[in-house]
């Protein structure tokens, strides 16, 4: 029986520190402001435009299976339980071998569908959701002259030859980067146009009520000081997130698996991103919940 040389690890890249929208973002709005401001109907009004084209949050960010979360709370690290498996070496026969990689390939299959069904009722995603299916689907099947991990799975189970079989499976992270690249550009990506495409409109709309509101009170001679000073942070806030957001979910999808390979940094910039957006976004929902109550 042929004997697999040295350790061929199948490397369960932790995922990054993902984060999505957290719990409570374009959909608290409506809570901040429904019933905050004065008669004439700015609260109706104020209401419905912070509601947006939905108030639904993104949700958590699918968890590769056999993993947990280190925590419930959006922005944690995901990564598999256990560390990463590898296919045994030394005296290993090449079925064992087999088995290990084929358990390998199907963890990645599997999660890589849980994410096509995630994007699939990710309403917000405009010309991305066909971009985001695309990239996992050349992942599955294959594209641009590179079989994907199904195709891959065929060749390490009908492979005869030792050395070659080392290397396929060595491929199954090095060629595909599953939990390193596709998997953050999902979540990255929604994370970014759930900012571009729900919250900043609705901010924008809630700004320009909020705009309304305090012209009408001080043009009744009362106070409006702390209504325009959260109101003018909101404004700085809105245009912070939109620089921040500017061309990220590109970038994003303009990340390949050789680019990790050769800088496994990559998608740092784009996580930092993301991450100031998000915490504009807070202070935003603060401004808000802020300029309504100075306006009671």
């Amino acid at each position: 029986m042929p004997i697999i040389p040295g350790s061929v690890p199948i490397q369960e890249e932790p995922l990054p520190p993902i984060r999505s929208l957290a719990a409570g973002g374009v959909g608290a709005l409506v809570l901040l402001t429904a019933g905050a401001l004065p008669a004439s109907g700015v609260s109706a009004r104020l209401s419905a435009a912070s509601r947006g084209p939905s108030t639904t949050a993104p949700s958590a960010a699918p968890t590769p299976s056999g993993s947990t979360p280190s925590s419930a709370t959006p922005g944690t690290t995901i990564a598999p339980a256990g560390g990463p498996p590898t296919v045994a070496g030394h005296g290993a026969d090449p079925a064992t071998v087999k088995a290990q990689a084929d358990a390998a390939i199907n963890r990645r299959l599997s999660d890589l569908q849980a994410a096509a069904t995630l994007i699939a009722q990710t309403s917000w995603l405009g010309d991305d959701q066909s971009r985001l299916q695309a990239v996992l689907s050349t992942a599955r099947s294959g594209g641009g002259g590179a079989p994907g991990l199904s195709a891959l799975e065929s060749t390490i189970n009908g492979e005869s030859d030792p050395a070659a079989l080392h290397a396929e499976v060595a491929t199954i992270t090095a060629t595909y980067r599953v939990y390193a690249v596709v998997l953050p550009q999902v979540h990255l990506v929604r994370a970014a146009d759930g900012i571009d495409n729900q919250a900043l409109p609705a901010l924008r709309r809630v700004d320009a009520e909020l705009k309304t509101a305090i012209a009408a009170e001080a043009a009744a001679q009362r106070d409006v000081t702390a209504a325009q000073t959260a109101e003018t942070d909101l404004e700085a806030q809105i245009a912070a997130m939109t620089t921040a957001t500017s061309g990220l979910s590109t970038q994003v999808l303009a990340v390949t698996p050789a680019a990790w390979n050769a800088d496994g940094s990559v998608l740092v910039t784009s996580r930092q991103a993301l991450g100031r957006a998000e915490q504009a976004l807070r202070a935003a929902s603060r401004d808000v919940h802020t300029a309504t109550g100075a306006l009671r």
